[in-house]
């Protein structure tokens, strides 16, 4: 039973190690993107043409 309960323990540990790791990687892809202006205008010139045909309702 004990060793269930270290098992389950370390489990936990490793989720929230792999979370935070994911939380830190998106950051730094994010702040990156936000910092990237060539993509920036990019986003504006298409974000333009999203709902070019299509009727909102």
């Amino acid at each position: 039973m004990a060793s269930n309960n270290h098992s389950a323990y370390i489990n936990q540990l490793l989720k929230q190690e792999h979370k935070n790791f994911l939380q830190t990687a998106l950051r730094k892809v994010n702040q990156e993107e936000a910092e990237d202006t060539s993509y920036q205008e990019e986003l504006q010139a298409w974000d333009s043409t999203l709902s070019d045909g299509l009727i909102n309702d």
